[in-house]
């Protein structure tokens, strides 16, 4: 389920029931008739003639390699939503979680600071950033919060406040490894 793949979407359903030479409705109906539903190896959609084909060929009725295909995706989908609903994002609060997973990402990927991103107008991005803001300097890891829309009208003002970032996170970086080399 992405750009570009469609494994684990109707698609695959929809390609399985032509491979069967079915309506979408007939093959989805016929999987609540089901006895035993076919293993599906693969969600690709390349390949779903050959998941019907395999299973039928052993034995499977239609409405088993029906009712396997439909519990594959919902397989792929109960998976994607249980990841996608342990996600620590602002909008699910309170999430100290999330303002821990920031913290903790800094320091392991060594960042020499924050680019903290906050949709213009978003209440719980711009709320959560004194937060994060907060939990970065507690820890010594500068930050700073680039608010804009979706359109490119501040483009030029943002690379330079980026810039000018990245170029204070050199000289604290220099200016850090002149005080280590002095110290005997």
């Amino acid at each position: 389920m992405n750009d570009r793949c469609a494994a684990g979407t109707g698609r695959f359903i929809e390609n399985t029931a032509k491979a069967l030479e079915l309506s979408l409705e007939e093959f989805s109906s016929r999987s609540l008739s089901s006895h035993s539903p076919a293993a599906t190896s693969s969600m690709c959609t390349v390949f779903a003639e050959s998941e019907v084909i395999s299973p039928i060929a052993q034995g499977a009725s239609i409405e088993d390699v029906s009712a396997g295909v439909h519990a594959s995706v919902a397989r792929r989908i109960r998976v994607m939503a249980k990841k996608y609903l342990h996600i620590n994002c602002a909008c699910f609060t309170p999430n100290n979680e999330r303002l821990e997973d920031v913290v903790r990402l800094a320091m392991e990927y060594r960042a020499d600071g924050v680019v903290y991103y906050a949709l213009q107008f978003c209440h719980e991005f711009n709320t959560e950033f004194v937060k994060v803001e907060r939990a970065l300097k507690d820890t010594g890891i500068p930050v700073i919060k680039i608010e804009t829309d979706y359109s490119d009208s501040d483009k030029g003002q943002l690379k330079t406040r980026i810039e000018t970032f990245v170029e204070m996170l050199r000289a604290s970086k220099a200016s850090k490894r002149s005080r280590e080399q002095k110290v005997p």
